[in-house]
């Protein structure tokens, strides 16, 4: 059991890192196009918007989860 959490938290940290990669190359891009060429990509920034927002959501979800975790192990050892 304990490995399938690890191999869960696992896959949820690369996938957040890829929604974080993502945001951080949507924004980049937008500026490089706004900088260069006068045009940027009107659906970029609200889709930046979005994984932030995701990726917010699924952070806290981990951690309300983790810190329900550690409440029953130290609960259970006293």
């Amino acid at each position: 059991m304990n490995k399938l959490v690890d191999k869960l938290f696992k896959g949820i940290d690369y996938f957040t890192g890829i929604l974080t990669g993502l945001m951080v190359f949507f924004v980049f891009l937008n500026v490089v196009l706004r900088t260069f060429f006068n045009a940027g990509l009107t659906w970029s920034e609200e889709l930046a918007r979005y994984l932030f927002v995701y990726v917010t959501y699924i952070g806290q979800s981990v951690q309300c989860v983790l810190m329900h975790i550690w409440e029953w192990i130290h609960s259970s050892a006293e």
